[in-house]
């Protein structure tokens, strides 16, 4: 199936273009308002923000986004869109995107080029070298281990970087409620139908959605003790509880399983 014609009426499902994805980073930085990790990663002293008011602190959000979806194309990845065309009007609007790593690519620390290429000066003079050793250290290898303990509960012998990843999924605030997230997530099987799809689910109401497309979780992990509020806001003391992550796979054979019923 050509992707890029997944609907041919009402909203449409295609690849995004480089020249839209300061589009979508904005677009991110609107529908992540409200999203702990983001708040974690920035070190946030208050959530949500306004973005007539807080106005650096989300061109930093924004740039960070940016790094995202940038960073996932250039090695590589699938940045997949639904646009939304007015009746009558020639114009489009992204309403949600979803940005897929592919089996076998993923962005990586010595990758430089692509890197400052990116936007990563901008998020590293926003948020200055704690706010990347909570993305790397604090996040990433927390989640990378718990992913381990999640195959091995599973027994599943293939390496989780053999998985299509998910970058992150968006529908922006006033268009949620429409199932485009769910049309993305959907339109990812039919490109890849004997594929593993990985992701992390940041809040409890995600997790129960991906839940419903199939995907499978442990425990959710704890991130941020001591450091944030279950907001991922600064905190200290009885305050800093932290919040939960949960890591989700789905396997080829329950789509199959899924399709048949």
């Amino acid at each position: 199936m050509d992707s890029t014609s997944f609907h041919s009426s009402g909203p449409v499902v295609r690849l995004a273009t480089p020249d839209e994805f300061l589009e979508i980073a904005y677009g991110a930085m609107l529908a992540f308002l409200h999203d702990p990790v983001l708040h974690f990663f920035s070190n946030a002293s208050k959530a949500p923000l306004d973005p007539e008011v807080d106005e650096r602190a989300c061109k930093v959000s924004t740039d960070f986004y940016y790094l995202l979806t940038n960073s996932c194309y250039l090695v590589g990845g699938r940045i997949m869109v639904v646009v939304d065309r007015p009746e009558g009007s020639a114009d489009e609007k992204i309403v949600s995107v979803a940005a897929w790593y592919p089996p076998g690519n993923r962005l990586a620390a010595w990758m430089i080029p692509t890197l400052l290429r990116s936007r990563f000066l901008s998020v590293l003079w926003g948020w200055g070298f704690e706010g990347f050793k909570r993305i790397d250290f604090d996040y990433h290898a927390t989640v990378e281990h718990k992913f381990d303990e999640f195959y091995k509960e599973k027994g599943w012998k293939e390496p989780m970087d053999d998985s299509w990843y998910l970058q992150y999924i968006y529908t922006l605030p006033e268009h949620q409620g429409k199932g485009h997230c769910s049309r993305l997530i959907r339109e990812a099987f039919a490109h890849a139908p004997d594929a593993m799809f990985t992701l992390e689910a940041t809040t409890a109401k995600s997790r129960n959605q991906y839940e419903h497309l199939g995907f499978d979780h442990c425990e959710g992990v704890r991130l941020g003790t001591g450091k944030c509020d279950t907001r991922g806001v600064r905190a200290t003391g009885k305050g800093a509880t932290g919040f939960d992550v949960w890591v989700m796979a789905k396997r080829p054979s329950k789509r199959k399983e899924m399709k048949s019923k």
